[in-house]
């Protein structure tokens, strides 16, 4: 096959699935490889305002579907992927100082704070929703990526946002290492092995969606 067709193929595979198959489990390496496209995302001023959370155990599963109208998918998927939001008003200087610090050359950790200090004040006022439109702009691009990653993997997904967000960062709390002194739940994706074969992708034609100036 053509890398042309390749890529053709694979614009057009991804659909909303929910019937997955509950006994067909991801990979451990294709779980490793959709985590590390979460972490090569773009972000705005390299801020990574996410993070992830990857759920394969089914009673947690379970548990969490109890949060979102108890969908089907979010329990038969071989992995329920939480993406987190930072909380607005946590990303400031300081926060943005100690994040560069972890992994930014020394001299320029002054230059780009004070970047990221001028977006918040002159951008965004400092005011929380706009910053809060920010954080999730960029988490939406991850999740983009991560998205067309699992479609190359020939991995099915579904986009959840209808969940109550306070329930499942009150349970979320209740565990180690899930990020909630600094992070909050934004979406939800599942992800897996769909049953069956999918219906055919309704999309406008390209002529209507598309312009070149």
């Amino acid at each position: 096959m053509k890398f042309q067709d390749f890529l053709q193929d694979n614009l057009s595979y991804r659909y909303a699935c929910r019937d997955f198959d509950p006994t067909k489990p991801l990979p451990q390496e294709h779980l490793h490889i959709l985590a590390q496209s979460i972490q090569f995302a773009p972000s705005s001023m390299g801020l990574q305002p996410y993070r992830s959370i990857f759920v394969t155990d089914r009673e947690k599963k379970t548990k969490i579907a109890s949060f979102s109208h108890t969908q089907q998918p979010v329990i038969d998927c071989s992995c329920l992927l939480i993406l987190m939001s930072q909380k607005p008003y946590t990303l400031n200087a300081n926060t943005a100082k100690e994040h560069y610090q972890r992994h930014q050359n020394i001299n320029h950790i002054a230059e780009k704070t004070q970047m990221v200090e001028d977006i918040l004040q002159q951008r965004f006022h400092n005011e929380s929703c706009l910053i809060e439109g920010y954080i999730r702009e960029q988490v939406y691009l991850a999740m983009g990526d991560m998205v067309r990653v699992a479609t190359l993997l020939k991995i099915d997904s579904l986009i959840i946002g209808g969940f109550d967000t306070q329930k499942l960062y009150k349970w979320l709390d209740c565990y180690p290492n899930t990020f909630t002194q600094f992070f909050q739940p934004c979406i939800l994706i599942a992800l897996g092995y769909g049953k069956g074969q999918p219906s055919p992708k309704q999309r406008l034609p390209l002529g209507d969606v598309t312009s070149i100036l």
